[in-house]
């Protein structure tokens, strides 16, 4: 039931047997859901006297077996076939981190677990204690071992490295986003700014100049800015188009047309005298 359980179930993640008998029919059901389960990651059969025959099955499953990191098969009764067939699981599987086979009587057959491990590069912890093994071999295979653990160190710690440098590249993504914001808002407004700014400047210059045509200078009576005589102060200054005769001369008169904006001197020389009693009589541009 477990077996058939397993082969379903892709959530499971540790899956302790120990202990437990398990006959060839129950080893065989067990490897067919191993070999297709997606999710289990550690599973504990210690002490299930599962025999070369249960290794036979079990290396087979480790062929196509892509999520199992954890695997403990010691005190199964396993003998030299049987460590020949996980070999050659090994050989083809690229996930399984820790193998425990210690309380089997493997033999010669380490030798071909050592072949395996020239191939795989994944396996990171092995334990063979009490398996009988000639000692070099052992070293060796520690030795292979060892070899994959530094690699797997250096990969994990250069995909640390890469998760750090990838969340510093979003931290500054996100410091460049806002302000990339806070510009586009501060042009807006400035923007604003401007249009209200020339509005305000425009208006003002529009009215500043209407009051300067109507406001007249104190001394002359001409209308600000040099203008012609528009507005109420030309028309009340039209009255004094003369001005006073000059005292250099008798016979030199200087008029003086204020209304207009200009100083224009004229001579009188030479005019009759009769001009005078009009000139003096003369107190408007009409009566002229």
């Amino acid at each position: 039931v477990i077996a058939e359980e397993l082969g379903l179930n892709n959530t499971l993640q540790h899956l302790n047997l120990s202990n437990i008998s398990l006959d060839a029919e129950a080893v065989e059901l067990l490897g067919a859901s191993l070999a297709r389960n997606r999710g289990l990651i550690s599973l504990d059969m210690y002490g299930c006297r599962i025999g070369d025959v249960g290794a036979r099955v079990i290396g087979a499953s480790l062929t196509q077996n892509t999520y199992l990191r954890r695997l403990d098969l010691g005190s199964n009764k396993i003998g030299s076939s049987g460590c020949s067939f996980l070999a050659d699981g090994l050989m083809v599987n690229t996930v399984l981190h820790v193998l425990r086979l210690w309380g089997n009587t493997l033999g010669l057959a380490c030798d071909r677990l050592l072949s395996a491990l020239y191939t795989n590069d994944t396996l990171i912890q092995i334990d063979l204690t009490g398996c009988s093994t000639d000692v070099d071999t052992v070293a060796m295979i520690g030795a292979l071992v060892k070899k994959n653990r530094l690699a797997e160190n250096g990969r994990s710690s250069g995909s640390s490295e890469i998760r750090k440098l990838r969340k510093a590249l979003a931290k500054e993504q996100l410091k460049t986003d806002l302000l990339t914001k806070k510009a586009k808002s501060y042009k807006k407004k400035h923007a604003k700014l401007l249009v209200d700014s020339k509005k305000n400047t425009f208006g003002g210059a529009q009215e500043t100049g209407y009051d300067s045509a109507l406001s007249m200078d104190s001394d002359g009576g001409r209308p600000k800015g040099g203008g012609g005589g528009g507005g109420d102060g030309g028309l009340q200054h039209q009255d004094s188009i003369f001005s006073t005769l000059s005292d250099e001369s008798e016979d030199k008169a200087w008029w003086d047309i204020g209304s207009l904006g200009k100083g224009l001197p004229i001579s009188t020389a030479g005019l009759p005298a009769s001009f005078d009693f009009f000139r003096s009589n003369a107190t408007s541009a009409d009566s002229f």
